[in-house]
């Protein structure tokens, strides 16, 4: 198949998951788990073919060390008492959506940041639609989803209380869970944030309405997730385009974004105090009770660190790790010790000192490029540090089809042609 072939099916891989996924839970009341094979091949083929297209340099040496290093772990499986099906599962979420990095060190232009944005916003409205309409078949499919979980053994989550639970009451539209949808409008937000200080012939979106419209939607869905470490980056991202402004004098761009402060007022308002429904007064009360002391403390000392606790002194090969996969979600699936949050420990636990030191030389190095380019890298560089500050609380790394556009930003930092295209048509910020 030839790599044309495989952009257009690129740029075509958010609006068909995001189709596929609402058609099954309408449809089936259940995930597009059953084609999520055919997303696999495809991703797995594509960044094979643009790996072959890519002329060798330090860093696609750097990363295919890391790439093997990780692949060949499955060594320590002879080891570690851990049944073969987590390597499996870990294969398939982690090992996949790493080939994007040579993705993006091929792809140089930048129509899929903006299907992506529109992906997403068709995720969010529909979603907002259904999350405060509450249809019949949405509620079953967001109790069949809870249900269907290894997690939910024992739980008394049915279509009476799914909907203003504590964890399956979170906004999710319709894919499996909140956390998707944190990924997708911080990694929005990554991109129009950094549309709106463009010259406006080189935006994705020309109009500042349109690209006020966005943001307000998509911090809106982020707020709904509940998701803390996404609200939190969300905080520092509204700070650096602000003092990004200031420092640049970019008056007009900044008098957008205190409009959008204000539409954002006015929507809390509306949600908090207009509706009036008690569904309304319980999504505040989640939010708030996300931040109050007893639940930061009850997230930081409560399952996160008795998980990590447990791989911790399990933990047997100190210089080459226990192997992908045999300290993560798989396992617990299987009653087993492992771990599903704070992903930089389970990096260290799984592939040793040895490759956490080849991953943290593969981010370092990444991020410093970023820097030194950010006129032209800023969205590439948010993407990652978010992803960076979300492995401290959660599996980032392991969330499949969520973590594609992170590893095809890294390979977009290195990509001599991309960074080329934007010095020669100015396209900074």
């Amino acid at each position: 198949m030839k790599v044309g072939v495989l952009d257009k099916c690129w740029r075509w891989n958010y609006p068909l998951f995001m189709l596929t996924s609402l058609l099954a839970a309408y449809f089936l009341r259940t995930t597009n788990a059953v084609i999520i094979p055919l997303f696999l091949l495809f991703w797995g083929v594509y960044g094979i073919a643009s790996f072959l297209k890519v002329r060798n340099s330090r860093f696609k040496i750097l990363f295919t060390v890391w790439l093997l290093y990780v692949i060949f772990s499955i060594v320590s499986y002879a080891f570690n008492n851990v049944p073969f099906v987590a390597y499996y599962s870990d294969f398939r979420s982690v090992v996949i959506p790493m080939l994007f990095v040579y993705v993006g060190m091929y792809y140089k232009n930048d129509d899929i940041y903006k299907i992506f944005v529109l992906s997403t916003l068709f995720c969010d409205i529909i979603g907002l639609v259904l999350y405060f309409w509450q249809p019949d078949w949405y509620v079953g499919f967001k109790t069949n989803i809870f249900n269907d979980a290894w997690y939910a053994i024992g739980s008394n989550v049915n279509e009476d209380n799914v909907m203003t639970n504590g964890l399956t009451g979170r906004f999710s539209s319709f894919l499996e869970n909140a956390y998707p949808i944190a990924f997708y409008n911080i990694f929005s937000l990554c991109i129009v944030f950094t549309d709106l200080y463009r010259a406006k012939e080189h935006r994705l979106f020309k109009s500042n309405h349109t690209l006020i419209g966005i943001i307000a939607i998509c911090i809106v869905a982020t707020f709904l997730t509940l998701t803390r470490v996404a609200i939190l980056f969300l905080g520092l991202l509204l700070l650096y385009f602000l003092f990004h402004g200031y420092k640049h004098r970019s008056n007009n761009r900044l008098i957008f974004l205190w409009m959008l402060i204000v539409i954002l007022g006015i929507i809390a308002v509306a949600i908090v105090y207009l509706l009036k429904t008690d569904f309304g007064d319980l999504v505040l009360d989640r939010l708030l009770g996300r931040f109050d002391s007893s639940s930061m403390t009850e997230a930081r000392e409560g399952s996160r660190s008795v998980q990590i606790d447990g791989v911790l002194k399990i933990w047997n090969n100190y210089v080459f790790g226990d192997g992908m996969g045999s300290r993560g979600g798989a396992v617990r699936k299987l009653g087993m010790t492992g771990l599903t949050d704070c992903n930089w420990v389970r990096l260290l636990v799984e592939y040793g000192v040895v490759g956490f030191f080849i991953f943290i030389l593969v981010i370092g190095t990444t991020l410093r490029r970023a820097y030194r380019f950010k006129k032209y890298l800023t969205t590439e560089m948010m993407i990652i540090l978010y992803i960076v500050l979300a492995m401290t609380v959660s599996d980032a790394l392991s969330k499949g089809h969520m973590i594609l556009l992170f590893w095809f930003a890294i390979g977009r930092i290195w990509n001599e042609k991309y960074i080329f295209e934007k010095k020669l048509n100015n396209i900074s910020i």
